[in-house]
């Protein structure tokens, strides 16, 4: 029911190629970036696609990094097979996809 459920933001992730904003994806490279995993399917360069976020605390991390000055980016790394719940770095694949955050929509 609507009372008991958990907040939600849509994260729409587009990598730093897929900007078309005439820059090189060389002039997007942060130096650093937070860690997302990723559950099902992994975000290749040059794509776009919506991912659900249900940590509330989370959410409101990535809206903050959505703010004037801050740098919009994540890493969204695979969680490796058979893995159902992060809780040590190396259950991600070493290989990830840098992603600037297009937009944090909350949804409850």
């Amino acid at each position: 029911d609507a009372e008991h459920s958990t907040p939600r933001a849509e994260l729409s992730a587009v990598t730093p190629a897929a900007h078309s904003s005439g820059m090189s994806s060389a002039s997007y490279m942060p130096t650093r970036a937070v860690v997302v995993p990723m559950y099902r399917r992994p975000l290749f360069p040059a794509t776009s696609a919506p991912i659900v976020i249900q940590d509330p605390d989370f959410v409101d991390f990535l809206t903050e990094l959505k703010r004037p000055g801050n740098v919009p980016y994540v890493g969204l790394f695979l969680l490796r097979e058979g893995e159902t719940e992060l809780t040590d770095v190396r259950q991600l694949h070493e290989v990830g996809t840098l992603a600037s955050i297009d937009a944090v929509v909350a949804h409850v």
